[in-house]
């Protein structure tokens, strides 16, 4: 079964759900490095939307991205966690 394109996914996510995408994560099976980035470069002009790939780039760029969607929500410093 082919890929769906992406664009048509968010689509459907959005008609059948009371949401909005803030963002996309990749699924890298079978990418070298410069083929990761190409992709996330190439999804994030065609969606403008941010596009990380969460298991091979830093936790910070999926963290980044909800926190942009929802300014209200705070990170809690680690040195205060419990």
């Amino acid at each position: 079964m082919a890929m769906p394109d992406p664009c048509d996914e968010i689509t459907l996510i959005e008609a059948f759900a009371d949401t909005e995408v803030i963002g996309m994560t990749i699924n890298h099976e079978g990418m070298n490095e410069t083929e990761i980035t190409k992709a996330i470069t190439g999804y994030n002009c065609k969606l403008y939307l941010p596009i990380t790939d969460a298991l091979n780039r830093p936790s910070s760029n999926l963290v980044n991205m909800v926190l942009s969607a929802f300014p209200r929500l705070q990170p809690i410093p680690v040195a205060t966690r419990k």
